[in-house]
């Protein structure tokens, strides 16, 4: 009968695999250089990841977000708060995967990993918020002019922003934050505020300037 895995062993590899990558590089991180942080045998790590990339995958899915729930009747405001709060709080985690990403824009070059990163963590809660997007716009809740990617890039930029000031030492409250740029960027989104035509910020300008002129004669 086969041995059951030791938890404590998984727990001391994966966080081996973090430490390894932040302080010296993807590049160096080796089965012996594991086995030597998390203080477990050379078969122990083979047994569980027979190469780096398992290794590296394996500490990925283990340590992403669970995906995010439909929205369904949520009203959007709510949703996208809680689907940001929730994103905020697992950047504040020591140990997220989301750490992976900035290591690897540092210390490695290796695109395979950097796919792999890409498909597990990036690709599906993207979709999941283009989804929650679309369905809104279709709904006439947001404006139908702006593409979806701004979309994203202007919801989840301020929360990718603090983390990368958290990991450069700099104290921030993402979560006090959240709300009151999510509001900004929804009063930009709303239907209600697509952009003017030329010809109407023309006739602004003319009325206002009409009374200046008259006033100087």
């Amino acid at each position: 009968m086969a041995r059951p895995r030791s938890v404590a062993a998984d727990r001391a590899i994966t966080q081996a695999v973090m430490d390894i990558i932040d302080e010296r590089g993807l590049a160096e991180l080796s089965v012996d250089a594991v086995a030597a942080r998390a203080c477990v045998g050379k078969a122990t790590i083979y047994r569980r990841f027979p190469t780096k990339t398992d290794l590296v995958s394996a500490v990925i899915d283990g340590l992403k977000p669970a995906p995010p729930p439909p929205r369904g009747d949520v009203p959007l405001r709510d949703y996208l708060l809680q689907f940001l709060g929730e994103l905020a709080r697992h950047k504040q985690s020591p140990c997220a995967a989301d750490d992976l990403w900035p290591m690897m824009l540092t210390h490695s070059r290796d695109p395979e990993v950097f796919q792999l990163y890409f498909e597990r963590v990036v690709r599906p809660r993207r979709a999941a918020l283009r989804q929650v997007l679309e369905d809104a716009v279709a709904q006439g809740e947001l404006r139908d002019d702006v593409e979806f990617d701004v979309m994203i890039q202007l919801l989840v930029g301020p929360i990718l922003h603090q983390a990368g000031l958290r990991r450069s030492g700099v104290d921030v409250a993402p979560e006090a934050t959240v709300e009151e740029y999510l509001d900004v960027i929804l009063r930009g989104l709303r239907p209600d505020q697509a952009p003017r035509t030329a010809a109407a910020v023309a006739t602004d300008v003319a009325g206002t300037e009409a009374p200046v002129r008259a006033s100087g004669s």
